[in-house]
């Protein structure tokens, strides 16, 4: 039986579904003004998407980094939505440990869970998780690796280690939750 297992970088996916959804409406604003049109994602679909109801589903983890304090209206949605939510303290503006998280839980994965036949699916574009793939594909030879990222933001060198690149751009809209008036 093949079995998913889903990583999801939540700052990566939602900068990038930010970024489009800006650009689509034709908004150009500053990093000061960017909270005044901002894209919100609707996690019952893009779980619904990286982890399809007729698969075995491993795990399904969503890794993030908020300042200390903030306010995570989304987690409800993400975790009713099946997503394992996990929240790094962000100290400044660079949030490696996210990075790094996600990068381990895929290698302990390849180590105690991982057969060739099972699917490893990053929702990212950032080449930080290079190293990790390489170790799940020299621990699980085999093992598929899936991509899903925004075509803009999605580095050449992760595009081509992966053996499936799937792009949000065209599920923008099917992704994007409308809130109510």
């Amino acid at each position: 039986m093949s079995i998913i297992y889903v990583y999801l970088d939540h700052s990566n996916i939602w900068i990038g579904g930010n970024s489009l959804h800006r650009q689509r409406l034709g908004i150009t604003t500053t990093p000061d003004q960017q909270s005044q049109v901002s894209w919100a994602c609707d996690f019952a679909r893009l779980y619904e998407l990286l982890c399809p109801p007729d698969q075995h589903i491993g795990r399904s983890v969503l890794v993030t980094s908020t300042k200390p304090g903030a306010a995570t209206t989304w987690r409800y949605a993400a975790e009713q939505a099946g997503f394992d939510v996990r929240i790094q303290p962000r100290i400044g503006p660079v949030e490696k440990q996210v990075d790094q998280e996600l990068g381990m839980l895929m290698v302990d994965d390849a180590i105690d869970h991982l057969t060739p036949n099972d699917t490893v699916v990053l929702a990212s574009g950032d080449s930080d998780f290079l190293p990790a793939i390489e170790r799940v594909r020299r621990r699980v030879p085999g093992v598929t690796i899936r991509i899903v990222s925004w075509s803009h933001s999605l580095s050449a060198e992760l595009g081509a280690t992966a053996d499936e690149v799937l792009l949000l751009d065209h599920h923008l809209d099917h992704l994007t939750h409308h809130r109510a008036a």
